[in-house]
C-alpha cells in the first residue's frame, strides 16, 4: 500500500500591514509557484500583529494641534524610533511630555517605545493616558486593540476595535484588526466579509485601499483561491495603473496563477520605470532562474542590482544563488563567506554554504551548516531541511529525535508533528504516525493532508474510521487526485463499489500517469463486474516501463482475470 505524504499548508495570520518582502532560503531550489519568492531572507513571511516599520505608520498622524513645532517634534521622535534609536527617542519624548502633558499622540509614541522594549504593561498605560485625553483617538484605540490581540484578550480587543470603527468608520486598520480577530476563531468567511467591507469604506484613499488589498491577498492565498487575487488586482490596477506597489502586487497575483510570463513582463515594467529599483530586480531574477534559457538575463539583473547596492545582503545572496545555479561553486562559496563575514548575526551565509555543499553532494557538510544556521535563526524550514538531510543519509531515528526535541520544547509545533508523523509512516510505525497526525487534526480539523493520511492508516488497518475521514477530505478537496484516490479505495473496501468506481475514475482523470491510481481503478472495474475494462487497464500497466509499488500485484491480478 502506498501512503501519500502531501505538502502541509503554512500557517498564516493577518497583519496590520503586509509588505511584499523578498529573500532567499535554501536558495538554490527555487519554485516560481511558491510564495517563497516573496518571503524574507531567513524565514517565512510572518504575518502577525507585531510592531515593525510598517506598523509605525499608525503613528504618522501628528498631534492634535495646529502648532508646527509640536508636529515637527512628533515626527522627529517617530523617525528616531524607526531608526531604532530608542534611548535617544525616549530622552526627547520625556522633554516633550513635560512641556505638553496633554498631547495624546505623545503618549501614543511613549506606548510605541514601551512596546518595542517589550514592556507591554507600560504600553497599555500610555495608550490609556492618550484615551483619557481623547476617547476617540484612533492610534490609541488601535494600539490597545493590537496589544489585547497579542495577549489573546479577545473581549478587550473587540471593545477597542468597535470603538475605533464607531469613531472612524473609514479607517482601514480597525477593520484589519477585526479580521484578525475573526481569523483567530477560524472564521475565514467572516474575515473575507470584513475585509470586503473595509475595501468599500476606504475607496478614494489609495494608501488605505492598498493596505486592505494586501490583507485580502493573504486571505486568498491562505484559502488557495489565486484567481480571486488576480481578479482583485486587475480592478486595482485599472484604478492605479502607474502605482509601483500595485504593479508589484499584480506580479504576485500572476505568479500565484502560474502566469509566469505575465509576471515577468509586469516586473520588467516596474524596473524600467526605476533604474535603481533593486527589490524588483531581485524578484525578476528569482523568477527567471526557473528558466533554463534565462541565464544571461539573470546575470544582467544581478549586475544591475549590484551596481546600485553592492553591499546589500539580498543582492549578495542573489549573486551567490546565481553562481550556485551556474555551478560556479567556488565563486559562490566566496560570496557566501562574504555574507557570513559582513552579516555575522544572520543565518544566510550558513544557509548558502549548506546549499553549496548540497550541490557538491557533501551531505555531512550541508547538514553541519544547516545546523549552524538553525542555531542562529530557528525556523521550520531549516528544521525540515535538517530532518530531510538526515533521512537522505538513512538516519531516520536521528531525524525523528530532531523533531521530537522540538515537540518537547513546543508541543503545539504542528510542522514538527507533521514531519515526525511522516517519518514514522515511512517506517510503517502506524501507531506513532497516527498519534502525531491526530495532534495536528485536533488543531486543524479541516486539514485535508492529515485527513487523507489518517484515512490511509485506518484503511491499512481495515478500520471503519477511514471512510469518515476520507469522505471529509474529498469534500474539502475534490479536485486533488490523491484525495479522490484515497476516498475511492476506502469506498471499495467498504463495499460501495459503484461510488468507488466513480471516484477512482475521477482520480485517474486528474492524474492519468499515476500507475497506483490506475491499479486501484482496475480493481474497482473488477468489483463492478467490468472484467474487460479491468484487463485493459492492467495490460497498460504491464506495458508501462516505469515501476511502482504494486506492479507485481497488478501483474498477478492481470493473470487471474485473463486466465493465463
Amino acid at each position: 500500500m502506498k501512503y501519500k505524504v502531501l505538502a502541509f499548508p503554512k500557517e498564516a495570520v493577518f497583519a496590520i500591514v503586509v509588505g511584499l518582502m523578498s529573500g532567499l532560503s535554501q536558495a538554490a531550489k527555487y519554485d516560481p509557484q511558491s510564495h517563497d519568492l516573496w518571503a524574507p531572507i531567513e524565514d517565512e513571511l510572518k504575518i502577525d500583529s507585531t510592531y515593525d516599520n510598517d506598523v509605525m505608520s499608525f503613528f504618522e498622524s501628528t498631534p492634535e494641534t495646529d502648532q508646527q513645532t509640536l508636529e515637527q517634534n512628533h515626527q522627529l521622535v517617530l523617525e528616531l524610533i524607526k531608526q531604532k534609536k530608542l534611548d535617544e527617542a525616549q530622552t526627547k519624548l520625556n522633554d516633550l511630555l513635560k512641556q505638553f502633558p496633554n498631547e495624546a499622540e505623545y503618549h501614543n509614541l511613549q506606548a510605541l517605545i514601551k512596546t518595542l522594549q517589550k514592556d507591554k504593561k507600560a504600553a497599555v498605560t500610555s495608550f490609556q493616558e492618550a484615551l483619557n485625553l481623547n476617547p476617540h483617538n484612533l492610534n490609541a484605540l488601535q494600539g490597545r486593540a493590537l496589544l489585547a490581540l497579542e495577549n489573546n484578550e479577545s473581549k478587550a480587543a473587540q471593545e477597542h476595535i468597535d470603538a475605533a470603527l464607531a469613531a472612524h468608520p473609514k479607517a482601514a486598520v480597525p477593520y484589519i484588526l477585526k479580521a484578525n480577530l475573526a481569523y483567530r476563531k477560524n472564521n475565514l468567511v467572516e474575515v473575507e466579509n470584513i475585509l470586503s467591507t473595509a475595501l468599500k469604506q476606504v475607496q478614494g484613499n489609495k494608501e488605505q485601499v492598498l493596505l486592505v488589498v494586501n490583507n485580502l491577498i493573504k486571505l486568498y492565498e491562505l484559502k488557495q483561491e489565486p484567481l480571486k487575487v488576480l481578479e482583485l488586482l486587475q480592478g486595482i490596477v485599472n484604478r492605479y495603473p502607474n502605482e509601483k506597489s500595485v504593479l508589484s502586487m499584480l506580479a504576485r497575483a500572476q505568479i500565484l496563477n502560474k502566469d509566469f510570463e505575465s509576471a515577468a513582463q509586469t516586473l520588467k515594467t516596474i524596473i524600467t520605470q526605476d533604474q535603481k529599483d533593486v527589490f524588483h530586480r531581485i524578484l525578476l531574477a528569482r523568477l527567471l532562474m526557473a528558466r533554463p534559457d534565462a541565464s544571461a538575463g539573470v546575470s544582467r539583473l544581478v549586475e544591475e542590482a549590484s551596481a546600485v547596492s553592492p553591499d546589500d545582503q539580498q543582492v549578495i545572496t542573489l549573486k551567490t544563488v546565481y553562481l550556485i545555479n551556474e555551478q560556479k561553486l567556488d565563486l559562490a562559496m566566496e560570496q557566501a563567506a562574504r555574507i557570513e563575514k559582513k552579516y555575522p548575526e544572520s543565518a544566510v551565509g550558513f544557509i548558502l554554504k549548506a546549499d553549496i555543499y548540497l550541490a557538491q553532494k557533501q551531505l555531512d557538510k550541508a547538514l553541519e551548516y544547516n545546523r549552524r544556521a538553525y542555531e542562529i535563526k530557528p525556523n521550520a524550514r531549516l528544521l525540515n531541511q535538517i530532518g530531510g538531510l538526515l533521512s537522505a543519509q538513512g538516519k531516520i531515528d536521528e531525524a525523528i529525535q530532531v523533531f521530537s526535541s522540538e515537540i518537547d520544547k513546543n508541543p503545539k509545533n504542528l510542522d514538527a508533528h507533521l514531519q515526525i508523523a511522516n517519518l514514522y509512516l515511512s517506517q510503517k510505525n502506524f501507531g506513532k504516525a497516527e498519534s502525531h497526525y491526530q495532534t495536528i487534526l485536533n488543531e486543524k480539523p479541516e486539514n485535508v493532508v492529515i485527513l487523507n493520511n489518517l484515512a490511509m492508516i485506518y484503511y491499512g488497518q481495515n478500520d471503519p474510521k477511514a471512510l469518515e475521514l476520507a469522505e471529509k477530505a474529498y469534500k474539502l478537496s475534490p479536485k486533488t487526485a490523491a484525495i479522490a484516490d484515497t476516498y475511492g479505495i476506502v469506498l471499495l473496501q467498504n463495499g460501495q463499489a459503484k461510488d468507488a468506481l466513480a471516484k477512482l475514475q475521477k482520480a485517474a482523470d486528474l492524474a492519468p500517469n499515476s500507475l497506483d491510481i490506475q491499479f486501484h481503478l482496475a480493481k474497482a472495474q473488477q468489483a463492478n463486474g467490468n472484467k474487460l475494462a479491468a484487463i485493459e487497464i492492467l495490460q497498460n500497466i504491464a506495458d508501462a516501463s516505469s515501476s511502482f509499488e504494486n506492479k507485481q500485484a497488478a501483474s498477478d491480478l492481470l493473470k487471474e482475470l485473463s486466465g493465463r
